[in-house]
């Protein structure tokens, strides 16, 4: 039941918008920016899964400092990866959807802001709903969840009729919103696990900075790709005269790459 209510979380947002504004024009418009708002969730979306037989071996033995260090740990790099890809996309959105999209669908481009971020609090909800799993709680995964479908459902109802697709879009992100502050809180109760200040700090700080950067660099085409990675060895050489990284970020590294 939860994985059928977190799968509609992604996709009702398009059902809805063909079946209230009933133009198929739009539908295709929102399609689009809903492509490319959805490759985050297929790339992170699982991380914090993968953490679930740890966490819940770490909750068993009554080990909590362990089960905290898990959650911050993986927030902190998740937080690493996806306040970036906001960064990237937002100031770049019309010229990123001009190189796979025909001119008309250019509009796609201000819907893509609004999603790229709902998709990024659906990222974090999920993960967190991945250690309330760990924790031994699924009837709370699935609470959380149908109140974040019977919401979404309701200010799509209100928003897109009177709104259009920024009306959608915007239904989604503050339902992801709210639904991810939740799930935060729910974990910080039962866990109180830290986030380091400076992380959070150096992590946004490095964001904005590139950030800044694309808003006045306007690629198209193949160059937006060249704009991209450079904007992120730019992002990674910030966080390292931050001294974000540590010794166990490098080793963490080494142990993926299967360095020995």
């Amino acid at each position: 039941a939860s994985s059928l209510i977190f799968s509609l979380l992604r996709n009702i947002n398009l059902l809805l918008v063909k079946s209230l504004l009933k133009d198929n024009f739009q539908v295709a418009i929102y399609t689009a920016a809903n492509t490319f708002a959805n490759v985050p969730i297929l790339i992170f979306a699982s991380l914090f899964f993968t953490l679930i037989p740890s966490i819940s071996k770490a909750i068993s033995e009554q080990n909590f400092s362990l089960a905290q260090k898990y959650v911050s740990g993986s927030f902190r790099y998740l937080l690493l990866l996806l306040l970036p890809i906001i960064a990237l996309i937002v100031p770049t959105s019309t010229s990123l959807v001009a190189l796979f999209y025909p001119l008309e669908y250019s509009s796609a481009g201000a819907i893509l802001n609004i999603l790229i971020v709902s998709s990024v609090f659906l990222i974090i909800m999920t993960s967190f709903i991945g250690v309330i799993i760990g924790l031994g709680q699924p009837k709370v995964e699935l609470l959380i969840g149908v109140i974040a479908l019977t919401f979404l459902f309701l200010l799509n109802l209100l928003f897109t009729r009177n709104f259009g697709l920024a009306g959608a879009a915007y239904s989604l992100l503050i339902t992801m919103f709210f639904t991810m502050l939740i799930s935060i809180i729910y974990v910080y109760k039962k866990l109180s696990f830290t986030l380091p200040f400076s992380s959070v700090l150096n992590i946004t700080l490095a964001s904005i900075f590139i950030f800044s950067i694309g808003l006045v660099w306007n690629s198209s085409g193949f160059l937006l790709l060249v704009q991209y990675g450079v904007l992120i060895l730019i992002y990674l050489w910030v966080l390292f005269l931050f001294k974000e990284f540590n010794q166990e970020d490098f080793d963490f590294i080494k142990r993926i790459l299967r360095f020995n």
